[in-house]
């Protein structure tokens, strides 16, 4: 028995396999908020460096990237959380979008590029 695929499907099978990383739920500020605050996310960005961060409950952050430490603030967003840092970012708000997959979290730009991985200790 043989199985041919008509051509015009595979766009649809491709979406079809790409679902389920797409299906990983998202995140809310409100969780983020209840499950990160006073505990270690610790994880990697993208391209290799660890990272360690604390969120306080009065909306004041601290995180080492590597050997570079930085202060900052936190707030709760709808998709995830917004971070401002001192001296990463020249100190403009970034929001992630968080969407979690098993024990991990998975982070993503305003623009949808992936930023890296954390887990709560």
């Amino acid at each position: 028995m043989s199985l041919s695929i008509h051509a015009g499907w595979l766009p649809l099978l491709a979406l079809a396999c790409a679902l389920p990383a797409a299906r990983a739920p998202t995140v809310t500020g409100a969780e983020i908020q209840e499950q990160w605050v006073g505990k270690e996310v610790i994880g990697r960005t993208n391209n290799g460096a660890r990272v360690i961060m604390t969120m306080s409950a009065d909306g004041t952050a601290k995180l080492l990237v590597g050997a570079m430490p930085d202060n900052g603030s936190w707030r709760p967003w709808e998709q995830g959380y917004c971070t401002t840092w001192k001296g990463l970012r020249g100190g403009q708000e970034m929001c992630f979008t968080v969407k979690r997959e098993g024990d991990k979290f998975n982070l993503f730009r305003p623009d949808g590029s992936p930023n890296g991985s954390v887990e709560v200790k």
